[in-house]
């Protein structure tokens, strides 16, 4: 886990501040990653609102990772935007657009992007972490098998998989989760982008 949190605390400073340090960050992950000799075909990165483009960066440094996920990357205001694409920084890649503070643009260059409905908390930016982690959790087995990371590929889903290129204004589907005493119900039926609803 990459803990950059001194420096992403307020205290004063400018959000663009806290986004001029993203490369740097990331230099630094790629540095000790490579001293410790560690592959990156056996890297995988989440990562949510900036750590999402901490991410990014590292693993464009390193000429792509394994599998990568973006938790609501952050809005293209807060200063940063990627210079590519998250499919291409890894061999299958999700995203999820969770909020305002979310960025469709970016989210949309992943192999497959979800828009996510949350309800029950007032910081569906960050709550998508929680979102996220029940979903992979197996707490939902029926549904949420379909995030396993065995699932991280183009095979076998209930959605099409599209390539952003020609369908770029769409995301695969629509998932919606409620948040009640920090405990997250999933609704195991998603809404696809031609505004099908499947139950699952």
């Amino acid at each position: 886990m990459v803990d950059w949190s001194e420096i992403t605390k307020d205290n004063g400073k400018w959000i663009p501040d806290v986004a001029g340090w993203i490369p740097n960050v990331a230099e630094v992950v790629k540095n000790k990653l490579n001293e410790w000799g560690i592959s990156k075909d056996n890297i995988n990165i989440v990562g949510q609102s900036f750590g999402s483009y901490v991410g990014w960066e590292i693993a464009n440094r390193l000429g792509g990772v394994n599998k990568f996920v973006a938790l609501d990357p952050a809005s293209d205001l807060a200063g940063y935007s990627p210079a590519g694409k998250f499919e291409d920084v890894s061999e299958w890649s999700w995203a999820f657009k969770s909020s305002l503070l979310g960025n469709d643009y970016v989210a949309k260059t992943a192999d497959e992007s979800f828009a996510i409905n949350l309800t029950g908390t007032n910081d569906q930016h960050n709550d998508v972490m929680g979102f996220f982690a029940s979903l992979i959790n197996k707490e939902f087995p029926t549904f949420g098998k379909l995030f396993s990371l065995d699932r991280m590929n183009g095979n076998d889903k209930p959605w099409s998989v599209e390539d952003n290129w020609f369908n770029y204004n769409e995301y695969e589907a629509t998932l919606s989760g409620e948040k009640s005493s920090n405990t997250w119900s999933i609704d195991s039926s998603f809404r696809l982008d031609n505004g099908a609803l499947v139950a699952y």
